[in-house]
């Protein structure tokens, strides 16, 4: 778990929000911006098994299918070299 000041590319944590078995969620802000986005960090034992990678995959499209007022858009994803 990353604490607030840390960094995760070129995200810097805020706060940490909330955590579950697959992952971590932070308020994080861009570098060089003043806005915030939440940032969704899969711990690495989800990220090397890739049936939850496709189901992460198809969370995003399935989250950039809605437009509504409350539900952030997906704006970055990466999968880091051998996570």
């Amino acid at each position: 778990m990353e604490s607030p000041g840390q960094s995760i590319r070129h995200y810097r944590i805020r706060q940490h929000i909330a955590a579950t078995t697959a992952a971590a969620v932070y308020r994080a802000q861009p570098q060089g911006e003043s806005r915030e986005v939440a940032l969704k960090a899969i711990h690495a034992q989800c990220a090397s098994q890739a049936a939850f990678v496709r189901r992460f995959a198809a969370e995003i499209e399935a989250i950039n299918q809605i437009d509504h007022p409350h539900l952030l858009p997906v704006e970055d994803s990466w999968r880091d070299p051998g996570g």
